[in-house]
């Protein structure tokens, strides 16, 4: 069995179908596109070595490889309908941007996040709704407050929806990167994309659960 060389810049393995670059003095061994990337030898000592620029370099190819994870098509198909929309929201993001504004998460909120396939955020913000409908019913004074509370919590999720679905798609596309083949495209389709269904199941459980909390509560709470 042979031994596994390894890129000196990047740290990864060179395979066989790999470009390969020698430093002429200590003969380390480097991807060609590492190799590009740098002006000298990363080894210490070497004669071609230039380590306070080589860490610079390090840094840029970092930066680069980070911008990269949406660069493709292959991207954005986990989050499949509106597309051009998510490219430019997401590469605002990619380039520095705090603010980002989306209007359908601010309108349907957890329908959104539901339809979206987020359900870790949507869940809770279920919760908090179906607790603000309770209140509602059973302090009905307090109507004018939880609508302004709604308000509210529509803005957030309207100027921090799209960071938190770009990190989403983030940890999806590092979670496919190691598939193949059928296993690969089963994964998007699971994972990434939408889902009418869940949106509809949400109205559908939202709806039932919400009118039999709001009775319960004003039963409970009429004599108060």
């Amino acid at each position: 069995m042979s031994e596994k060389k390894t890129c000196l810049f990047c740290g990864e393995e060179i395979n066989e179908s790999d470009d390969v670059v020698e430093c002429l003095y200590c003969e380390g061994l480097y991807h060609k596109e590492c190799r590009e990337n740098i002006p000298g030898c990363v080894v210490p000592g070497c004669y071609a070595s230039d380590e306070k620029v080589n860490l610079e370099a390090l840094k840029n190819l970092e930066e680069k490889e980070e911008k990269r994870v949406y660069s493709g098509r292959e991207a954005s198909a986990f989050y499949s309908d509106n597309r051009d929309y998510y490219d430019k929201e997401f590469t605002k993001i990619r380039n520095g941007r705090i603010l980002s504004w989306n209007w359908a998460a601010f309108f349907l909120s957890d329908l959104w996040l539901f339809y979206r396939k987020m359900y870790f955020v949507a869940i809770p913000f279920m919760l908090v709704s179906l607790a603000v409908d309770v209140f509602s019913a059973a302090f009905p004074e307090l109507e004018g407050m939880l609508s302004i509370f709604n308000v509210l919590s529509g803005v957030i999720l309207g100027f921090t929806a799209n960071h938190i679905y770009h990190a989403r798609i983030n940890k999806l596309y590092s979670r496919a990167e190691d598939l193949r083949g059928e296993e690969r495209s089963a994964f998007i389709s699971k994972k990434g994309g939408s889902s009418v269904a869940s949106a509809i199941i949400y109205l559908v459980v939202f709806a039932l659960i919400s009118a039999t909390v709001s009775s319960f509560a004003e039963v409970i709470f009429s004599g108060f």
